[in-house]
């Protein structure tokens, strides 16, 4: 068996997501802040009338911040919560087909709590090239259910 996933680049490392969980793909837009949310979450955007957290995967993952170049995109996956969620990334890339035999469980840190959204890590087989690996991700558990619910609750009340 295999599923389709979509790719994409933060700093060195790929990373990928179920394309059945992706809505869409945005180019970089300008971000509302929120107050007093947590250090990952960038801002909202608003997009066809929903309002959507952005998670910048860099800090998420406790990486050090850069600026984000022309390349950088927004992902938007579902969310717990049925609130959608957009990924702050490096690149989108491409959507590749990552068979059920080159999925290993994810490594275990710090007892795995804190890595609660990876799902794996495909080696992905590379024509005429070492395997490349692939940290597979469930986009929804980035947030939390009640998490992703008071950042709209709160964006919203700004507005109003």
């Amino acid at each position: 068996m295999s599923e389709k996933y979509l790719t994409f680049q933060l700093a060195e490392q790929l990373f990928a997501v179920p394309i059945a969980n992706v809505e869409q793909i945005l180019q970089l837009r300008e971000m509302t802040g929120i107050p007093e949310a947590p250090a990952y979450v960038k801002g909202i955007i608003r997009l066809r009338g929903v309002v959507i957290p952005v998670i910048d995967m860099r800090a998420r993952l406790g990486w050090p911040q850069t600026e984000y170049s022309d390349r950088a995109g927004m992902i938007v996956v579902r969310g717990r919560a049925k609130t959608p969620i957009a990924l702050l990334v490096d690149q989108a890339q491409e959507v590749v087909d990552i068979q059920d035999k080159w999925i290993s469980d994810p490594p275990m840190v710090g007892g795995g709590a804190e890595n609660a959204y990876l799902t794996g890590v495909a080696a992905l087989p590379i024509k005429g090239q070492k395997e490349r690996l692939v940290l597979l991700l469930d986009g929804a558990k980035l947030l939390r259910e009640r998490e992703a619910e008071t950042l709209v609750e709160t964006a919203l009340s700004e507005e109003g």
